[in-house]
């Protein structure tokens, strides 16, 4: 059986009961509802989107670069800056996020593993604009300045604007750069001389190219066209509209431009560019745009993503991001809080004293309360032993460990979720012992719950594994499209809670 919150209303009143209650149950007494919410999606602007290998990728102003399928499921996210993360360039082999000030600096990253691999410091203002081509890394920022990388060192630094330099683009056999004051450029690609420039007089927002023409976005609502004739650039004004042009692209067929919340299609033919349709796509303004298998994909500056057909049929979007601040672990003397900002503490249930503090240097995803030992997960991978506020051990993993729950049996056996791993905790003879389960690739484990004879495990993907323990083989039982976040059970039927209400139950 499967619900959702809203259809609560509709249950049988016994059933109805029983889930409220388990719910409640689940929310106060599991020390371990500590599911990471910056999994899902961007808190505010969400500055890029770009298509990959069926894997788009999202760049944003809360300093994290996100990783999803078509389906909007999120792989992966990684904290690229301590200020905005502003664009994207992608090669065959790395992914590159640029910082917004006063970072300033290029992050790339292994494109399989996404592991940091170069930290670019060249740049003295905000990087706006990253491209690859062939061996070289492009980037433009803020201090007006392009800069070619060959192996990750500069190899020249291009002063040709005297704006900030907003956009970059390849067009046949250029390096295309717009600026803030309406300037676009054009330089040589096989030795990055500049050419000419042409003053659009109105800031260049978006550059794309299409059918071997290359069309330019302004500020003032302009949409110009630029082409190549017998070695001659020509450029005419084919479209203008009352607001900025934030981005365009092509379904292989039409043009596709944002123009504040609305996505219009334009037909650019030998008599005029030609609007065809136009959609509301957003509440707020579009900032990127995505097309791929006649999907489009849409953020904006609330930090959605949506979902949209080529006709303009809504298909769904990404989850939204929320901050779960403070994880809880409560037992009949003490309550122990983990805190974003690495904070642990320890209190006394009975008169409110804080018993003893520690700060961890990354933020804490969960924590939890093991007679007078504290274990705690944070989202560097590191997993800490606490006594008396000390650290007593600590375990060391690629990726966050994110949730956790006390094997039924043993009260020193705990399980915890990772990224495409399941892990066992125990204290055998004063000697924590980490051991790792199974492999489910690919999927954040965001919920375990231990029934026995078999442990259940709830990912990101929605799907729902049997673990038997005599060999934690995972065997998928169910999906639903939406991120698990809690599994416990009722009159022996398991019970699923999933990221957007839904309530699945089952034997």
């Amino acid at each position: 059986m499967v619900v959702k919150l809203a259809e609560f209303k509709r249950l049988k009143r016994p059933l109805l009961s029983a889930l409220l209650t388990l719910l409640v149950i689940i929310t106060i007494r599991n020390p371990c509802y500590a599911l990471d919410f910056t999994l899902y999606g961007h808190n505010s602007v969400v500055w890029e989107l770009r298509f990959d290998n069926d894997r788009l990728y999202s760049a944003g102003a809360d300093g994290t670069l996100k990783v999803w399928n078509k389906e909007l499921v999120p792989l992966q996210n990684i904290t690229s800056h301590n200020s905005w993360a502003r664009c994207i360039g992608i090669s065959d082999k790395y992914i590159a996020v640029g910082g917004y000030k006063p970072d300033n600096t290029i992050k790339v990253y292994d494109k399989n593993t996404l592991k940091l691999i170069y930290t670019l410091k060249a740049h003295k203002g905000s990087v706006f604009a990253l491209l690859f081509y062939k061996s070289f890394l492009i980037s433009a920022g803020s201090d007006n300045t392009i800069i070619v990388w060959k192996d990750f060192k500069p190899l020249k630094s291009l002063k040709i604007h005297d704006g900030w330099v907003r956009k970059l683009a390849i067009y046949n056999g250029y390096l295309v750069s717009g600026d803030e004051n309406g300037r676009l450029s054009f330089s040589a690609l096989d030795d990055f001389k500049f050419e000419r420039s042409f003053e659009l007089k109105s800031q260049i927002l978006s550059l794309h190219v299409f059918q071997n023409k290359l069309y330019v976005g302004t500020s003032d609502g302009s949409v110009y066209r630029f082409s190549l004739d017998k070695g001659q650039i020509k450029y005419e004004k084919i479209l203008s509209f009352e607001s900025t042009v934030q981005s365009i692209t092509d379904d292989g067929k039409s043009l596709y431009l944002s123009v504040e919340g609305k996505v219009i299609v334009v037909n650019d033919e030998t008599t005029g560019a030609k609007i065809v349709r136009n959609f509301d796509m957003s509440a707020s303004e579009i900032t990127s745009l995505q097309i791929i298998d006649k999907t489009i994909f849409v953020s904006n500056r609330e930090g959605d993503i949506f979902k949209y057909s080529v006709d303009g049929r809504y298909l769904g979007k990404a989850p939204k991001h929320f901050l779960s601040s403070a994880k809880i672990s409560v037992n009949e003397n003490s309550l122990v809080i983990g805190r974003e900002d690495g904070s642990i503490e320890r209190y006394n249930v009975s008169n409110g004293l804080l018993i003893w503090s520690y700060k961890n240097d990354t933020p804490i995803r969960f924590v939890l309360t093991l007679g007078e030992s504290v274990i705690a997960g944070d989202s560097s991978g590191k997993l800490l032993i606490l006594k008396d506020g000390k650290v007593q051990s600590v375990f060391y993993n690629e990726d966050a460990f994110l949730t956790c729950a006390l094997d039924e049996s043993k009260k020193n056996l705990v399980y915890f979720g990772s990224r495409g791993k399941v892990f066992s905790l125990e204290d055998i003879q004063g000697r924590w012992n980490l051991r790792m389960l199974a492999i489910i690739p690919e999927e954040w484990v965001c919920s375990i719950y231990d029934s026995g004879g078999i442990l259940y495990t709830g990912t990101n993907f929605g799907n729902v594994y049997a673990l038997d323990k005599k060999s934690y083989n995972p065997k998928l039982i169910r999906y639903y499209p939406s991120p698990v976040v809690n599994i416990s059970k009722l009159n022996n039927q398991i019970v699923v809670f999933h990221f957007n209400g839904t309530v699945a139950v089952f034997d």
